[in-house]
């Protein structure tokens, strides 16, 4: 949106006057929802109105984007048995065992999992499997103080990013996460609990997130605790933290006593400057009959294309919210992005296969490492290349025709980060078109049509006029029709006003 609303521009009133001007006793109707409103309460003129449709729709786009990336990073676990029975042997290498107290594991399932997933998600199990130690040699890890459920569950969150809650299972994911220092799910976690905190669960939430470093959950319980003290002291959880931890109650006091004094500051502050302003009055612009500031830009602009500040600010809140599932996105795309193994920062990677460019120059190959789980994971060809009995299963080697090198290194990259750049965007494409591969041949597209400007500059786009023009003409054709759209949505959104 172009800009904020401005209360000051709508009306400064330390001191109003006695009777409304004649503009002001006025009514208009909003663009928007069609109702009449007073002209005191318009919002925005139509411009900056659809100027945040816009905003929408370009979020909305941008939000299915990232849904796409999500779902393509995702990892199908190997605790679920459905995609298992679908998708074949998921190449796991190594297990996780629940275990007591003393380090006994009883009669615990082991819970299959990767090693390139547990070191790519935790730097603790990164640490653990990089180096001589125990769980490295065995292959087997041993999780103390957890049930069989919950490390199913945490071990199926490092996958997928998804995990189904209850209260319970979120305070037992979130002390597994703070142990293995999985971020993303730890602050998941922190936010379903922050959710589901009232007066009941608020003293043992707040004992919960002090000893785990969960900022969130303790800054909100902590909240509620010290908004409702007079019944703070008749609760057992408040007698019992006395008694195991009464440096808990001394910082709830502390935090009671901050925000008393605080409250006590802003009510003096407010009296001052009510009694500074007591006799000033202030004269408003005089604005002509039918027109009006707009909140957003502080512009003047006729009655008639005005809407009304209700629907403004549903449209900010709106696009707020489309902002914040935005950087949900990106987060959890973080999280599930994957080390390439060419990122030579992140070794060892445990790769078990490895793939090679044949364009002509096979005998100078260099072998690009992958994994095999990565591979069946993101591509059908792949799965079935490598679950049954063909030369690439039984070598261990991947051999990929009319390819050379570099596109090979692009694509795998792609396969495990779901990230391209501008520089190898037209390679990319050529290769994707090349190999059946619809999500980097999408991702490729577009990057390529949202630079369109810089597209004919290129090397490669000389280069592929003359040898693939078919492929150039796809490439118009979709940079055509996203202007189309564009084009038929502001004329919706004109229509609509």
């Amino acid at each position: 949106m172009r800009g904020r609303r401005c209360l000051s521009s709508r009306h400064t009133d330390f001191s109003e006057s006695e009777s409304e001007s004649e503009s002001e006793s006025e009514t208009m109707r909003c663009i928007s929802c069609r109702e009449e409103y007073g002209t005191r309460d318009a919002g925005t003129c139509k411009e900056c109105y659809e100027e945040a449709s816009e905003t929408e729709e370009e979020l909305k786009r941008e939000i299915e984007d990232l849904k796409a990336k999500v779902a393509f990073l995702r990892f199908w676990s190997p605790l679920d048995h459905h995609a298992r029975s679908h998708n074949g042997p998921c190449y796991t290498d190594v297990v996780l065992v629940a275990t007591s107290e003393d380090g006994s594991s009883g009669f615990s399932v082991p819970v299959p999992a990767h090693k390139a997933v547990l070191v790519s998600r935790s730097p603790v199990f990164k640490a653990m499997l990089e180096n001589e130690m125990e769980e490295s040699r065995s292959g087997t890890i041993k999780i103390s103080d957890v049930t069989y459920d919950a490390l199913r569950a945490f071990v199926n969150y490092l996958y997928t990013a998804e995990a189904c809650l209850d209260e319970q299972m979120a305070y037992d994911l979130l002390e597994l996460a703070e142990k293995y220092q999985v971020k993303h799910l730890k602050a998941y976690c922190e936010k379903f609990l922050v959710s589901k905190l009232n007066w009941d669960n608020s003293v043992m939430s707040y004992a919960f997130a002090h000893q785990h470093n969960a900022k969130q959950l303790l800054d909100a319980s902590l909240s509620l605790i010290t908004d409702n003290m007079d019944k703070l002291t008749k609760r057992e959880e408040y007698i019992e933290l006395v008694e195991k931890d009464p440096r808990l109650v001394v910082e709830i006091y502390e935090a009671y006593l901050s925000k008393q004094q605080g409250s006590q500051t802003e009510t003096l502050n407010f009296q001052c400057i009510t009694l500074q302003h007591s006799s000033i009055i202030v004269t408003k612009p005089e604005i002509p009959k039918h027109r009006k500031l707009c909140i957003a830009n502080l512009a003047e602009s006729t009655g008639a294309g005005f809407v009304c500040n209700d629907c403004y600010e549903k449209a900010g809140k709106t696009v707020e919210k489309l902002q914040r599932e935005i950087e949900e996105h990106k987060a959890k795309i973080a999280f599930l992005r994957f080390w390439s193994p060419l990122d030579h920062r992140h070794q060892p990677s445990y790769t078990d296969l490895v793939l090679l460019a044949e364009d002509g120059a096979s005998g100078s190959a260099v072998p690009i490492p992958a994994h095999k789980a990565v591979l069946v994971n993101r591509s059908p060809v792949f799965k079935a290349m490598l679950e049954n009995e063909m030369e690439e299963k039984r070598s261990g080697t991947v051999k990929i025709s009319d390819a050379s090198y570099d596109a090979l290194c692009a694509f795998i990259n792609y396969m495990y980060t779901g990230e391209l750049n501008w520089d190898n965007s037209i390679m990319s494409y050529v290769f994707a078109y090349q190999h059946s591969a619809k999500h980097l041949l999408r991702a490729a597209l577009s990057l390529i049509t949202d630079n369109m400007s810089n597209f004919t500059r290129r090397d490669e786009y000389m280069e592929l006029v003359e040898t693939e023009p078919r492929l150039v003409v796809e490439i118009y054709e979709v940079y055509l029709s996203k202007q189309v759209n564009a084009a038929a949505q502001e004329s919706f959104l004109n229509m609509s006003l």
